[in-house]
């Protein structure tokens, strides 16, 4: 896809840390598996965190990272929870090399994990325009991810920020490298967002008619029927 290509282009593969803001389904989790590959391959004693803000996102990485790495001997797993850990997790961790993990999460096996902690090459932090948010979770996010930096810093580790929101990505670009020019924006999606007004018809069936778009698709009259009544919903 044309947005992993600028991605490859301005940097991906390379050394440099990046943050990359990228509308949704534009192919971030393909550019992931690359990073991730060309991070482990040459490195069997090394691991990946991949961070996310939710346990739900968390299963749903990790389900879609599995179904390619593993092809290439490369295990992927969740560590769940919060300030906890147990005997299962511990043999995670020595099975596998890619852990998809949140905020706390993280900063529980920075604490208690110096081997984890010290295998770390690459850092991917998924949706990271949380830790830039007015919550107390988000200041608590961005003091764990300051002590991560300082263990990329010592560890040469690579940094990849993504967020489809993210309105300060000079900044955030700055914060992972020093540079605010580490940065890739991409514009381009394979899908289009499209706006549409539902209307009922006689309580038994309904249509969603799409607002006409100059020179695109769709055109005036175009709708999707749905058969269902209202004692259904």
């Amino acid at each position: 896809w044309r947005s992993q290509q600028k991605a490859i282009n301005e940097g991906l593969l390379e050394e440099k840390s990046l943050v990359i803001s990228m509308p949704t389904s534009a192919g971030k989790t393909k550019m992931a598996e690359l990073v991730i590959f060309k991070a482990l391959k040459d490195n069997p004693e090394k691991i990946c965190v991949y961070i996310v803000p939710t346990r739900a996102l968390a299963a749903e990485v990790e389900e879609t990272l599995s179904n390619n790495l593993r092809k290439m001997k490369i295990g992927v797993s969740i560590l769940y929870g919060g300030y906890d850990f147990n005997i299962y997790e511990e043999e995670l961790m020595i099975e596998n090399r890619v852990f998809v993990l949140t905020p706390e999460k993280l900063d529980l096996l920075l604490r208690i994990k110096e081997d984890f902690k010290n295998r770390i090459a690459l850092i991917i932090i998924d949706e990271v325009h949380n830790a830039a948010s007015s919550s107390l979770r988000s200041l608590r996010t961005e003091l764990i991810f300051a002590r991560l930096f300082h263990v990329a810093e010592l560890n040469q580790a690579k940094i990849i920020c993504l967020s489809a929101v993210i309105q300060n990505p000079s900044d955030f670009a700055k914060w992972i490298s020093g540079n605010e020019n580490n940065k890739v924006t991409i514009d381009w999606s394979p899908t289009k967002q499209r706006y549409g007004l539902f209307e009922w018809f006689m309580d038994i069936s309904a249509t969603v008619r799409y607002l006409p778009q100059e020179n695109d698709f769709p055109q005036e009259k175009f709708y999707v029927p749905l058969l269902f009544n209202k004692n259904e919903l």
